[in-house]
């Protein structure tokens, strides 16, 4: 998601933080995290928020390639 940051998205990107599989996306401060969540959940994405500005991704542990770029392409339909 890192290099794919592109178009309105880079706009409202302000870092993309974490750990292995544990990443946070903190996201500009005029934007509603909570409207992302729901789009995304619409979407068959579980994500988290984190603070005000922040969505969490958690994905498990036996989670594949596959998987990751699903999670990005449904993601980046929700930006």
């Amino acid at each position: 998601l890192r290099e794919e940051q592109t178009g309105a998205a880079k706009n409202i990107i302000k870092e993309i933080r974490g750990t292995g599989l544990i990443q946070g996306i903190k996201f500009a401060e005029d934007v509603k995290v909570s409207d992302i969540c729901a789009k995304c959940l619409e979407n068959g994405l579980v994500v988290v928020s984190a603070a005000d500005n922040v969505l969490r991704l958690l994905p498990p542990l036996t989670v594949t390639k596959e998987d990751i770029d699903e999670m990005i392409t449904k993601l980046k339909s929700c930006l």
